[in-house]
């Protein structure tokens, strides 16, 4: 199993999308959506329009053949 990789650019999505095989023998299993936006106390909200987004993928395919 892969650890943690952040992916900030096309190019680092393309380069985890390849490492998957394009997903050939995978599959997401969790996907997690957060907002960065916040309420005060006051009920002024403020929303950055910012979103950090977990995927949990699994794979089946064998990367040692």
């Amino acid at each position: 199993m892969q650890g943690y990789q952040e992916i900030q650019s096309q190019e680092q999505m393309n380069s985890l999308l390849d490492s998957f095989h394009g997903f050939h023998d995978s599959m997401t299993k969790e996907v997690r959506l957060a907002n960065r936006g916040f309420v005060e106390a006051d009920h002024r909200m403020f929303t950055s329009g910012r979103l950090d987004v977990q995927l949990l993928i699994q794979s089946s395919f064998n990367r040692m053949q």
